[in-house]
């Protein structure tokens, strides 16, 4: 219930209300133009995260999600090449494969940043 006070003459539950009377309406949606709130008992609105908001929070979810399995399949295939040259390949190739993992290294250690700066912003 939402206790008001009339600020004019008007009517309410088949009663007529003068200005400064107090009585009590069932819902918002029953106040009048012509009534001033007193008390609201009613239940409280819960606050909720506007909709872009979140949407824009999965959006950024997702893309770190992704960040990470392409940073791991890239080191997965930087470990896989550099066992392959191992042994009878050029140096060229060894240094392609150690650039490789070093940028797949990189990318993991800038979504592990991330991750962490996600986790911060929830608290």
């Amino acid at each position: 219930m939402i206790k008001v006070r009339a600020i004019r003459m008007g009517f309410y539950g088949n009663l007529r209300r003068r200005e400064g009377q107090e009585f009590e309406v069932k819902s918002k949606a029953e106040i009048g133009n012509w009534m001033e709130v007193i008390k609201d008992e009613s239940e409280p609105v819960k606050e909720v995260a506007p909709v872009g908001e979140s949407v824009d929070k999965i959006a950024a979810a997702e893309e770190l999600a992704t960040k990470k399995a392409v940073a791991e399949a890239m080191l997965a295939d930087a470990e896989s090449a550099n066992a392959a040259l191992k042994n009878n390949s050029s140096k060229a190739d060894k240094a392609a494969a150690a650039e490789l993992m070093t940028l797949a290294k990189q990318m993991l250690d800038e979504v592990a940043a991330e991750l962490l700066l996600a986790e911060d912003d929830k608290y």
